[in-house]
């Protein structure tokens, strides 16, 4: 997975542990303008609305 990859390097894992860098994984369908969002727990994207961690979506 990118997200996987994008973590594992150096300068982004320091930024997770010393400054609190989230990456969220989202996909936006331009046929419909939604925007879907990576939930971790089930590796499967959802709804913004219904992601369990709404601080990381905005509208």
């Amino acid at each position: 997975m990118q997200l996987d990859r994008l973590a594992g390097i150096d300068s982004v894992s320091r930024a997770q542990q010393e400054r609190g860098l989230q990456l969220v994984g989202m996909f936006f369908d331009l046929s419909s303008a939604r925007c879907t969002v990576l939930d971790p727990a089930t590796n499967a994207f959802v709804a913004d609305d219904e992601h369990p961690d709404r601080t990381l979506v905005t509208s």
